[in-house]
C-alpha cells in the first residue's frame, strides 16, 4: 500500500514538473513574440550595427 502510495506521488510530481516545464515555455515564447514585434528590424543587423559601434564606427546609417 506505502508502495503505491509513493508511486503515484512520484508520478504526480513528474506531470508536474512536465506541466511547469511546459508552460514556461510556452510563455517565453509569447513573451519573447510580444517584445520583438514591436522592435522590429533583423537581428543580425542589428548586431552588425553594435559590433562596429563598438569598434568605434560611428556613422552607421540606421533605417527605422
Amino acid at each position: 500500500m506505502l508502495a503505491e502510495t509513493e508511486h503515484q506521488r512520484n508520478i504526480a510530481l513528474l506531470l508536474m514538473v512536465i506541466s511547469i516545464i511546459v508552460v514556461s515555455a510556452v510563455l517565453g515564447v509569447i513573451f519573447t513574440r510580444k517584445v520583438l514585434r514591436p522592435i522590429g528590424g533583423e537581428p543580425a543587423e542589428v548586431a552588425r550595427i553594435a559590433l562596429s559601434v563598438a569598434n568605434g564606427q560611428l556613422t552607421n546609417a540606421i533605417q527605422v
